[in-house]
């Protein structure tokens, strides 16, 4: 993959799906058109909602413009946000520029979605976690992530495990029933260059990763064995993967997956919001100096 733009180094292509949407400027500061002129339909993105025209009583009056459901109503709130509505009357401020992603300049409020749908992961600079989790689905609180050496960590951690070296290939919940299918990590505070390895596995990678079985251990002991990759329908998987817990009974050794070339890197910059698809990319931090600040706050999203 090619350097993007902004620090984050992979190629995301796609093409941003339409959405409905409707104008932010609410009806009752509009003059109302006659019950029979209504529609419930979306406004153009280019026309105001009403025009001239002349009621079924040849009295004046606005009529609605009409348009096809695919196209997206969009206006600033603010200027470093969009917001847009769908069918439901929830709304959700998401960002109005997504150049971290290689895509300069790009407005549609759906790019990141593409990026997350076709590459499994995507970047957008100074986002709200807290808005796009409830927008992906059921979001957690976000926790506040910080090296440690292994002492001052849980034992059962990653820190715990791996101090301040470099973390394995890994997803997160891997033992778990219901593991969050997305992971959002944003960063807060930084006092040094650095970033955070994907791993989306394809090819001949991927086929042995959907032959391979893993032991599984939870903080109690209790064992389970589970496939390192379960299908969920027509294109779907769940992906699983964390040798801190997770040892291949058969299939790919740990080694194998070790091994493997990044996808992308994802330079950290303060705001910086990265958006994984963990049930199809793994990730991995690099080892850090006990001397860097790198404070992350992490969210994990389920789908309703």
């Amino acid at each position: 993959m090619g350097a993007g733009a902004g620090g984050v180094h992979g190629d995301i292509p796609g093409d941003p799906p339409g959405r409905v949407g409707e104008s932010l400027q609410r009806d009752e500061d509009l003059q109302v058109p006659s019950r029979c002129q209504r529609r419930n339909r979306a406004y153009t993105a280019d026309q105001d909602p009403f025009r001239d025209g002349t009621s079924r009583h040849g009295t004046a009056t606005r009529i609605r413009h009409r348009c096809r459901d695919d196209i997206l109503r969009m206006e600033p709130s603010r200027p470093d946000q969009l917001t847009f509505r769908r069918r439901s009357p929830a709304w959700h401020p998401l960002p109005e520029s997504y150049g971290a992603c290689g895509h300069e300049g790009r407005t549609m409020v759906t790019s990141w979605e593409s990026d997350l749908a076709t590459a499994g992961w995507a970047v957008l600079d100074h986002a709200s976690a807290t808005d796009v989790g409830a927008y992906l689905g059921r979001a957690s609180a976000p926790m506040r992530l910080e090296p440690k050496d292994k002492g001052e960590a849980l034992s059962w951690s990653l820190s715990g495990v791996y101090g301040l070296g470099a973390f394995p290939w890994h997803t997160d919940g891997a033992i778990s029933s219901d593991p969050p299918r997305w992971l959002l990590i944003q960063a807060i505070e930084l006092s040094d260059r650095t970033w955070t390895e994907l791993l989306a596995p394809n090819g001949d990678i991927l086929a042995c990763l959907r032959k391979t079985s893993l032991r599984a251990m939870d903080p109690v002991g209790r064992v389970s064995y589970l496939p390192a990759v379960a299908p969920l329908g027509p294109g779907r998987m769940r992906l699983r993967w964390d040798p801190r817990i997770c040892t291949p009974r058969y299939g790919l050794a740990i080694d194998e997956i070790e091994g493997q070339t990044p996808t992308a890197r994802v330079e950290w910059q303060p705001g910086r919001l990265l958006v994984i698809d963990n049930f199809r990319v793994m990730h991995r931090r690099p080892a850090v100096h006990g001397q860097l600040k790198r404070i992350l706050e992490r969210t994990y999203a389920w789908e309703r």
